[in-house]
């Protein structure tokens, strides 16, 4: 079985069941750390992959092959307890000149988190996340306030158009896979109308990407990708 591009054998599924069997109490992050271990899957600086880790536990106990110990944490997307961050939504239009020096401002810390996510949900179609694997969150600001979000993840394991494109096998496509990067969100404030804006912060968001992520994942991007929606010519 492939999950998230490891091989999960039954030796190894049994493995995991008699960890949690045999632990009298177990961690589900002591049990991703464990797998990582196990399967030696770590990134370029060492680091076990967890989120991945995670992700694959959880998906083989919706299949019935283990049942993991009680979640000892609520998820941060499904807690209900912090307070909506208060922001003003700015009215913005004219040209990209007008507008002044537009920032990237990385999502560090509680506010600045929660200030991300609400936007994103209020304004994107696909809500806050959870984003998969690697990840990095940015605001964008300018001199009249907050203009939008940008979120970059984990690449599709699989995907044909992408994989034809770069014409790799599946062998180069498991050993390369993590230097692509998927801008999964991106979002402009519908109440900011400013001409040639979108294409200006996804060329920023280029060479940011490639500025961080080795800062925080040991290793450089060479491809981004990103999935936009087909217009029907008959809806004009």
């Amino acid at each position: 079985m492939q999950l998230f591009g490891q091989s999960f054998s039954e030796s190894l599924i049994g493995r995991i069941r008699d960890a949690i069997v045999d632990a009298a109490v177990i961690s589900r992050s002591t049990l991703s750390r464990q797998l990582c271990d196990w399967l030696t899957w770590h990134s370029p600086t060492g680091r076990p992959r967890e989120v991945g880790a995670r992700k694959a536990l959880l998906e083989l106990e919706r299949l019935g092959r283990i049942t993991l110990p009680p979640a000892l944490h609520t998820p941060p997307q499904q807690r209900q307890d912090s307070p909506p961050v208060h922001w003003q939504v700015p009215t913005i239009a004219g040209s990209l000149e007008s507008l002044g020096k537009v920032e990237w401002v990385s999502v560090e810390g509680k506010a600045l988190s929660e200030l991300w996510c609400q936007m994103v949900a209020t304004y994107h179609p696909l809500g806050h996340g959870p984003l998969c694997g690697a990840q990095r969150r940015y605001l964008i600001n300018a001199p009249s306030g907050w203009l939008g979000a940008l979120a970059f993840s984990a690449p599709a394991w699989h995907l044909a158009a992408r994989d034809d494109w770069i014409g790799w096998c599946a062998h180069a496509r498991r050993a390369n896979l993590e230097r692509i990067v998927a801008n999964s969100r991106f979002l402009l404030l519908p109440t900011v109308q400013v001409p040639n804006l979108g294409s200006h912060v996804l060329a920023m968001a280029a060479h940011r990407v490639v500025e961080d992520w080795p800062q925080h994942y040991g290793y450089t991007p060479v491809l981004l990708e990103t999935f936009v929606d087909k217009i029907d010519p008959a809806l004009g």
